[in-house]
This record gives structure tokens, sequence and C-alpha cells, in this order.
């Protein structure tokens, strides 16, 4: 695991606080934000990221890996494999 510094640990509450569902006035007071606009941007780009971790997670789950594919191939099913 990389070295963490203090503002990647803030990152990570502040993640962590967004994806639990907390509302933005808790979460602006939990981070010492001075702005709801601040928290909300931070919400943003939180859901953004983590929605494209979902998809790529789907993605994956999804995609038949380059084994299976060779497995499975017209040539060899037509050898009889």
């Amino acid at each position: 695991m990389p070295p963490l510094r203090f503002h990647d640990l803030r990152s990570l509450a502040a993640i962590a606080l967004v994806a639990s569902g907390a509302d933005v006035r808790t979460t602006q007071a939990r981070l010492g934000h001075s702005s709801s606009r601040l928290t909300l941007d931070l919400d943003a780009r939180t859901t953004t990221r983590a929605d494209r971790l979902v998809a790529d997670a789907v993605g994956d789950y999804l995609r038949p890996s380059r084994t299976a594919n060779a497995r499975r191939s017209p040539d060899r099913e037509k050898a009889g494999h």
C-alpha cells in the first residue's frame, strides 16, 4: 500500500461520508468546509468516481476473459474439443 498523507486520509473520510449517505450539512461540518458548495463539489466528484468504479466492475464481470474465449473458440468446437 502506498504511503498516505494527511490530505489522503481527509479525502478518504470525505468519500466515506458521501458514500454512506451523510447529508451535506453534516459532511460540511465534519470536514470543516467553509461552504456547502465545496462539499457539493466534492460529492459530485466522488459520485462520478464511484460511478466509474462500479461501471468498470460490472464490465469486468460481464466481459468474458481471454482464457474463456480461447477455450470456446469456433475452431476448437468444430474440431470436437
